[in-house]
Formats: C-alpha cells, structure tokens, sequence
C-alpha cells in the first residue's frame, strides 16, 4: 500500500512551469552570449580596416619623405592611390603653405608644400596625415 508520502515522491519531478522558465533562461543566456560574439567580431573587423588604413597612411608618407623636394612640389594637387585593401580610397593633396596663416593658400610659399595623406573607408571612417616639406 502506497502511503501520501510514497505518492508524493513518485509524482516529483519538474513541472511544465518549471521546465518552461529554464528553457526560457537558457534562451536568454544563449541570446547574450551571441550577441557579445557578433559585437567582438564586429570590432575586430573595425580594429583590422583601422590598421590596414593607417599602414596606407604610413607607407605613402614614407614613400614621399624618400623622394627629393623637386617630385614633391611637382605633383598635382590631387593624387588617388588605391591603399591596399578593397574597401578604401586614398588621397594625397599637395599645396603651398602659408605659415603665417597656417593655411594652403594663393600666398602660400612655393617652397613649403603642405602633403595631406587621406584614407577612407567610409565617410565616417577616415584618416588623415599631414606633413610639412621644405626646399632646404
């Protein structure tokens, strides 16, 4: 004969509330963790494209420190470069400054060229480096 402490436990066990708040826990866990997966991935990407820019930026200036005043002051004011990866654009702008304005300028000194290295990977991810040449 089953005596009420003998029925009670062999009706233990979860029950269908029960069963549905740990699933439910476990989705949310599991939605949490995906999410930080997808964020750290996402920055990563963002942190690789930011390298690859600045190497771009790095390499031309130093491909421009390497060349004599006179291939500086001859360049167009506006030069495209690819920076190496397909996502980005490269600029390099060459102009006369000015250092008593501090500004590019029709004043500006021919023998002080301003050269403005820009990388873009979208407009709101830009780059830029600035150097002053002098013919001295």
């Amino acid at each position: 004969m089953l005596t009420r402490r003998t029925r009670r436990t062999l009706r233990s066990g979860f029950t269908l509330v029960e069963a549905l708040v740990a699933t439910l826990t476990v989705a949310i866990v599991a939605g949490a963790v995906l999410t930080a997966v997808i964020q750290g991935r996402n920055a990563i990407q963002g942190n690789r494209l930011a390298l690859l820019a600045k190497t771009a930026l790095s390499q031309q200036m130093e491909m421009l420190r390497n060349r004599p005043f006179s291939q500086i002051a001859a360049l167009s004011p506006t030069n495209v470069f690819a920076p190496g990866f397909p996502e980005g654009t490269g600029v390099i702008c060459v102009c006369n400054y000015n250092p008593s304005t501090r500004t590019c300028d029709a004043n500006g000194d021919p023998n002080l060229k301003r050269v403005t290295i820009t990388v873009s990977i979208d407009p709101s991810r830009t780059w830029r480096l600035v150097n002053l040449f002098s013919n001295s």
